[in-house]
């Protein structure tokens, strides 16, 4: 089990595993900290790839995560869901983020309008570093990434997280 993710009302965790045997794949349980329902698998998402590091918005419409599924740029991925109000839709390549590196572990500031993720894509300190795009509204496409300054070394730096209160 790894990369949890608690919603932002602390009613449901996130996160990725093996316990199915074989891939990663992500899983969701309900309840509050420290009495968790059994997780269920995300079989809306879920690919006989690896799914990891799960994402979501605060009213839990928007899904993102990683995945090394064929159709993607590179050797992982960020892709994006949408909640339909009963299902989360057919997953899509965040396209105009990812390139032929890793990019992976994303989070998205609470507007929706900045995400930060980590890549190991040339122009950076070295090994993985955190990554930032900001578009001009929501329904934008992100412009091309940017390294986060002030924050990356030689030593790798990924799974980016904002406190609840987005700083």
């Amino acid at each position: 089990d790894g990369t949890p993710f608690v919603s932002a009302d602390g009613r449901r965790l996130y996160f990725d595993s093996t316990r199915d045997g074989g891939d990663r794949d992500l899983f969701r349980a309900s309840g509050e900290a420290g009495q968790w329902a059994s997780p269920v698998p995300l079989t809306d998402v879920d690919s006989p790839w690896n799914e990891l590091n799960p994402w979501l918005s605060a009213d839990e419409r928007s899904l993102i995560f990683t995945s090394d599924r064929p159709g993607g740029a590179g050797l992982q991925d960020l892709w994006a869901s949408t909640w339909d109000g009963g299902r989360f839709t057919e997953p899509r390549n965040l396209t105009e983020l990812n390139g032929p590196w890793l990019d992976e572990g994303a989070t998205l500031t609470r507007d929706g309008l900045a995400i930060f993720f980590a890549s190991n894509r040339p122009g950076g300190a070295g090994g993985l570093d955190l990554w930032v795009s900001v578009r001009t509204s929501a329904d934008a496409a992100f412009p091309e990434p940017r390294p986060l300054e002030g924050v990356n070394g030689a030593a790798n730096e990924l799974d980016p997280a904002l406190s609840p209160d987005g700083r």
